[in-house]
């Protein structure tokens, strides 16, 4: 009375599925909210009806990005604390241009940090072979 073997490999199969639901429920960015709430609020308040967005489109929640079937769902949302966790984040507005790219590695992706090192490592052995000719002469006349 043996056990039966256990599978082996399906683990690829089941990441595969996993990984293409991720980008299906992703949510907008903080500074797409911000905009919505900001500049285009109006807007999305007073939709025309859409059949393909749940509740037709027309109870939408601006600082989630998400929309509900009813105005009870809706407002039922309002109340929950991740709604007031996304509320509190909009009201501060998100770094963007010269602040972002500051606070991200100082605004440089790796090709442009590698190319930086590798002159700086040059300009470091030209200065150590220009200098050490210099050192050497003042070794030799003390």
């Amino acid at each position: 009375m043996g056990q039966g073997q256990r599978k082996i490999g399906n683990n690829k199969v089941r990441n595969k599925i996993k990984r293409s639901y991720k980008g299906k429920h992703r949510r907008k960015d903080a500074d797409t909210l911000f905009d919505d709430m900001h500049e285009r609020a109006e807007k999305l308040n007073n939709q025309p009806v859409d059949y393909d967005l749940p509740g037709l489109g027309q109870h939408y929640c601006i600082p989630c990005g998400k929309y509900y079937i009813t105005e009870e769902a809706l407002s039922i949302h309002q109340k929950s604390k991740v709604h007031k966790r996304a509320v509190k984040m909009i009201k501060e507005e998100p770094y963007r241009g010269p602040d972002a790219e500051a606070r991200v590695d100082n605004g440089m992706d790796k090709t442009k940090k590698i190319a930086q090192m590798k002159t700086d490592q040059e300009e470091g052995t030209v200065a150590a072979t220009s200098s050490a000719p210099v050192v050497a002469a003042m070794n030799t006349d003390a």
